[in-house]
């Protein structure tokens, strides 16, 4: 013998909401939520990125900003140069320049010895101010 055939209707909407009181339904997120909070909402662009900008920000402060000085810095001692100048080579040598030329310098490094570089070769100018250990004699 076969089983009676049974039909069920789809109920309308309003009563099969689950309900907390229903056994084994749990409640929905409204629900459980305390009266006067709202719901979190995701952040927007601008609170995504803002720690890469954070970033960024400490990363030219301690990086990029003092390196861009350096290099001015650098580029203006070289334009500088003149003859006379005592200064230290990239090779730590120790000289005065003798010829200023448009890409070259001429560094007499010993009596009768000189050497022709670019100016890119020269370190550092020492002037009045470097203790007398530094410069050269």
């Amino acid at each position: 013998m076969t089983a009676p055939l049974r039909i069920v209707f789809p109920q309308d909407s309003a009563s099969s909401a689950p309900t907390a009181a229903q056994p084994g339904v749990e409640g929905t997120a409204a629900d459980s939520q305390e009266p006067g909070q709202e719901e979190q909402k995701p952040p927007g662009l601008f609170g995504m990125m803002l720690p890469f900008i954070l970033i960024f920000v400490v990363f030219w402060v301690l990086l990029i900003g003092p390196d861009r000085k350096n290099r001015k810095r650098r580029a203006a001692m070289i334009a500088q140069l003149k003859k006379g100048d005592d200064v230290l080579t990239t090779g730590g040598i120790f000289g005065r320049v003798t010829t200023v030329e448009e890409e070259r310098v001429t560094v007499q490094i010993a009596d009768g010895v000189r050497v022709k570089m670019s100016r890119a070769a020269i370190q550092a100018v020492l002037g009045a101010d470097e203790p007398e250990r530094t410069r050269k004699g």
